[in-house]
């Protein structure tokens, strides 16, 4: 494996960091912070881990396009969302790779150690969440949506901005087989943009990963939360009813097209979710023609 460090030279930047060497990266990290990883949990982008003092750690490496795109530094900048259920922001280390077009950002949390209710977004199992998480739940977003967003939040390769949602409304129609519905958006709030059930914990309600979050359609968080209830009928009724009044919303129905767009696209990896999410697909398109 490749080692990668900060100003190394002659190397491509890493696609997948648990194919490389970030043990210099670490270290950099664990040095400049006063801390240790206790345990290192590596994904494509990030790698993560409770610290010795007894704190969450995430790195996260992200290209020149995606900072240029996306943005970067969205945990710190979530610590002044007032009323909102989130680790706390404690600080942060980031740095600039020039020679391999990247960029490291640290951020070090509160640590939660309640589990995220699924570890994959899409769960197949009900996990049976009482009255008192949805209650919770309903507050940080209502809390969330009173605040002004710096920017678009993150939404596949590109942003919530009109006209990408225009962009992945005619895909899905296409796909649907459909005339694309107007998919004008006029209700705008700020949202956590990525709400999957492998980013929410329980049995107390913790809202994790804060790191593209932004300006979307109102209702984009609960539509994310029902395109990802799907396989579990239950658990898509409670979304259902706890999000009614944003999930009615125009604007609600133009992010379950976006949203299903990717889901559409490649229906053998949707496997069980492709039916649903076709029906759920199709109601938004005859909201929208309404």
């Amino acid at each position: 494996m490749r080692q990668y460090v900060p100003c190394v030279q002659d190397v491509q930047p890493p696609d997948d960091l648990r194919l490389v060497d970030v043990s210099a990266v670490l270290e950099h990290v664990q040095a400049d912070l006063g801390t240790r990883l206790d345990e290192v949990r590596c994904k494509r982008r990030t790698v993560s881990g409770r610290t010795d003092r007894g704190t969450w750690l995430r790195i996260e490496c992200r290209t020149d396009q995606r900072v240029e795109v996306h943005g970067s530094g969205g945990i710190e900048a979530a610590a002044a969302l007032a009323g909102v259920r989130m680790p706390a922001w404690i600080r942060a280390l980031s740095w600039r790779d020039p020679a391999h077009g990247v960029w490291w950002r640290a951020d070090e949390t509160a640590l939660v150690v309640e589990p995220t209710v699924a570890t994959t977004a899409t769960p197949t199992f009900d996990p049976g969440l009482d009255a008192e998480w949805w209650r919770s739940l309903r507050q940080s977003l209502s809390a969330l949506a009173t605040h002004p967003a710096p920017r678009f939040a993150k939404l596949g390769a590109g942003t919530t901005a009109q006209e990408h949602l225009v962009e992945l409304v005619r895909r899905s129609a296409q796909l649907l087989d459909v005339v694309a519905p107007d998919c004008h958006v006029a209700e705008w709030t700020a949202a956590h943009a990525d709400l999957t059930w492998a980013n929410v914990t329980a049995p107390r309600c913790w809202i994790l990963d804060w790191e593209d979050w932004g300006l979307a359609p109102r209702g984009f968080d609960a539509a994310t939360m029902l395109l990802n209830s799907l396989g579990v009928p239950p658990l898509a009724d409670q979304v259902r009813r706890s999000f009614a009044a944003d999930l009615v919303s125009r604007s609600a129905q133009v992010a379950v097209l976006a949203l299903a767009a990717d889901v559409l696209a490649f229906p053998d990896a949707a496997g069980p979710l492709l039916a649903p999410t076709r029906r759920e697909a199709l109601r938004a398109v005859a909201a929208l023609a309404r």
